[in-house]
């Protein structure tokens, strides 16, 4: 997680909160954040999409519950996700002053 001051890195259990995604083969996702002990869900529907003029892939979630946890520059229910290698994604939300967060691909 990063923030947009100088040194503002977080890692692991420093973080302000810990969150993940599940993401389902039939197109569903849940997110979880934890954040001072209390975990909140949201679910939704993703796809993989693409910008004309871009050459980076996209994951863009549509919530359909949990719409607190969306993390966006004021999209609605939608959230979208960078590709950035094969095991790892990053949030957009930084382009508007969100925070920068990056996730890593573990498999249950």
């Amino acid at each position: 997680m990063t923030g947009n001051c100088k040194g503002s890195k977080t890692t692991g259990d420093d973080m302000a909160w810990q969150e993940y995604y599940v993401l389902n083969p039939a197109g569903t996702f849940e997110k979880s954040r934890t954040r001072d002990e209390v975990v909140t869900v949201a679910n939704g529907t993703f796809e993989v999409v693409e910008f004309e003029n871009d050459t980076e892939h996209y994951l863009l979630l549509t919530f359909e519950s949990g719409e607190e946890l969306v993390g966006n520059c004021g999209d609605g229910v939608n959230e979208l996700l960078v590709y950035k290698s094969t095991t790892k994604t990053s949030s957009t939300w930084q382009a508007c002053d969100g925070p920068g967060l990056d996730y890593v691909l573990r498999k249950n």
